[in-house]
């Protein structure tokens, strides 16, 4: 971070892709204005997220709004718009902070246009003079237009081509899906089969992580339900798994026909869109009268792509109709130290529907909801924050990834959770 090291009354700073000081000048980048990880990179962002979400538009709170069959989407959403709400929040206050420093008199954008809005709203209210090159600006937004249409085409075209192949894989060996009716369904991810020691054998061997013991146990009872949170999909373990004693299916078979003609939800999605262009809407998004919007609203618009709301929904769907015809016995996932259960239950105030049962001696504290509200409020903030910490993270690989590997490889001159 660049430190106030000029006294002249006259100082500019110019915002771009190299950080330095000279002849009076302050040249600065994003990295200048960044938090590093940690409390206090948390602590801002949460609070913020949590206010919006409290807001209510004609009565109703934001997951309430975007509720399906008394069900919110906005936990669905969230992790994938936090990374970005969390990055503007912290620049918007480094960069104020740097401001109340600095006393600069001018800014001028020079080639890093992804902050312009919030910097050109920082200087109008802050009566700072701002400049920018019209022709650079022209480009950049060019550009962007380019990337955000082809995003669309790219994340469907690579989404169904991982659907497709997964679902060819498994009728390549059955032609049936395993019947789960009384049976003990183990929801687990790719990432959990890996190379991991056997302590019985005394070898290194290719099994599900942490939770072979288990499997071992009340095999017979088992059925496996493969979760491949990868964007483009990794084949190789689902049809390792086929190959295992266990009985395995990918999660994509039980999907009745992804179509955004469902009524249901195609409803649904005519709702979102209605309401992310409601002007109320888009006022909630605000920190210091800095409308963050036009930063998040694509991040909004993305959830309309295939990989997100249209294939949740079909989803749910899905596994309704499945559970609805055969109960299964239980459902497992696993949750590691630290984690905790109960929190959607708290938030959208409905009765618990999970249990947990620990592998080993454990320390475990249970609230309720009378003992929570006899909390002060900064210890009641605390938990609300870890409950988000806790969705984040359940998901946040999910938005991560399909960033990662479904964004266009189209050079740009400019930089850029």
């Amino acid at each position: 971070m660049i430190r106030n090291s000029m006294k002249s009354q006259n100082k500019k700073m110019i915002y771009g892709k190299i950080s330095k000081t000279e002849n009076n000048i302050i040249y600065v980048n994003e990295v200048d204005f960044q938090i590093n990880v940690g409390k206090e990179s948390f602590g801002i962002p949460i609070d913020e997220l949590s206010k919006i979400e409290r807001q209510k538009i004609n009565g109703k709170s934001l997951p309430e709004l975007l509720s399906y069959d008394d069900f919110s989407l906005w936990w669905f959403i969230e992790p994938s718009i936090y990374p970005e709400f969390k990055k503007l929040i912290n620049f918007t206050s480094k960069f104020l902070e740097f401001l109340e420093e600095q006393k600069l008199t001018k800014i001028i954008i020079h080639d890093d246009f992804n902050k312009f809005d919030i910097i050109k709203q920082i200087c109008v209210n802050k009566q700072i003079e701002f400049n920018f090159s019209k022709v650079s600006f022209l480009k950049f937004k060019m550009m962007k237009i380019i990337i955000e249409s082809l995003q669309s085409y790219r994340y469907k075209k690579i989404f169904f081509k991982k659907i497709k192949k997964r679902i060819f894989i498994y009728k390549n060996k059955f032609k049936l899906i395993p019947k789960i009716e009384q049976k003990i369904l183990f929801a687990i991810p790719t990432a959990y089969r890996r190379t991991s020691f056997n302590y019985k054998t005394g070898e290194s061997e290719r099994r599900e992580f942490i939770l072979q013991d288990i499997v071992d146990i009340i095999n017979t009872k088992i059925i496996g339900m493969d979760i491949d949170y990868t964007f483009k999909g990794n084949p190789e373990i689902l049809e390792e798994r086929l190959d295992s004693d266990l009985t395995w299916f990918p999660i994509e078979i039980l999907l009745s026909k992804l179509s955004e003609k469902d009524s249901n939800i195609f409803s649904f999605l005519k709702k979102y869109e209605k309401l992310i262009s409601n002007s109320n809407f888009q006022h909630l998004f605000q920190f210091h009268k800095i409308s963050l919007w036009n930063t998040l609203e694509f991040v909004f618009k993305k959830m309309r792509f295939s990989p997100y709301l249209p294939f949740y929904l079909t989803l749910l769907n899905s596994i309704y109709l499945l559970f609805k015809n055969e109960r299964p016995k239980l459902v497992l996932a696993y949750r590691k130290p630290g984690d905790i259960f109960g929190e959607i239950s708290y938030l959208k105030k409905t009765v618990r529907t999970a249990n947990a049962v620990a592998e080993t001696d454990s320390i475990f504290l249970s609230i309720d909801g009378l003992m929570f509200k006899t909390m002060s409020a900064e210890i009641q903030n605390k938990f609300r924050a870890r409950f988000l910490d806790i969705l984040i993270e359940r998901l946040d690989d999910l938005s991560k990834l399909y960033i990662r590997d479904a964004t266009p490889t189209v050079q740009v001159s400019y930089a850029r959770r």
